[in-house]
């Protein structure tokens, strides 16, 4: 019985132990779909729609990553009243006037449902949607957290929370949904 008990002692340990080398200071919980049929659709311009409830610089810094990427032309442009397109609603008649009037491939849209400073964290909804037919080609939807402040002392968390850059913070987060869809 000691001996087991002993396995049990030493197996915990050296799982605290790998817990405490872990050197990310970034977590992030999130769910990632492909289409099977993503690269037929063949995606050369995608209409890029500001994430709906983004108070800060996110959208921004999303359509940067994904302009970078070289593989689209990435772009937005005001849509007329009478083609609304929102995070819930895709009304076929607006995409039909994005494929022609913008020959965009695919529309990237989505939705902030939380964002915090202390700790830094944002959780999001993120789909890339044809087009053509209204098929979602790529979403994410997860929370991104920077649990860095964590492992500091009381009295320096003032000055780390000074520190903080939103900008990098959010720099990092779509580097990764940018390493998933290029997967």
């Amino acid at each position: 019985m000691k001996k087991n008990n002993l396995f049990g002692k030493t197996i915990l340990i050296c799982f605290l132990l790998l817990l405490s080398c872990n050197s990310s200071k970034q977590v992030s919980y999130f769910s990632v779909s492909l289409s099977p049929h993503f690269q037929e659709y063949n995606i050369q311009r995608v209409f890029f729609v500001p994430l709906e409830h983004d108070k800060n610089l996110f959208s921004s810094v999303l359509q940067d990553a994904l302009a970078k990427n070289k593989a689209w032309e990435v772009f937005s442009a005001p849509l007329p009243f009478s083609y609304p397109l929102s995070f819930w609603n895709i009304p076929a008649s607006t995409l039909s006037y994005i494929d022609k009037e913008y020959h965009a491939q695919a529309i990237a849209l989505g939705q902030i449902s939380h964002f915090s400073l202390a700790p830094m964290r944002i959780s999001l909804k993120w789909f890339l949607v044809s087009a053509y037919d209204g098929k979602i080609l790529y979403s994410i939807e997860g929370t991104w957290e920077d649990k860095s402040m964590y492992s500091l002392d009381h009295q320096d968390i003032p000055q780390h929370m000074a520190s903080l850059s939103v900008e990098k913070f959010f720099s990092e987060v779509c580097s990764r949904i940018i390493e998933k869809l290029l997967l």
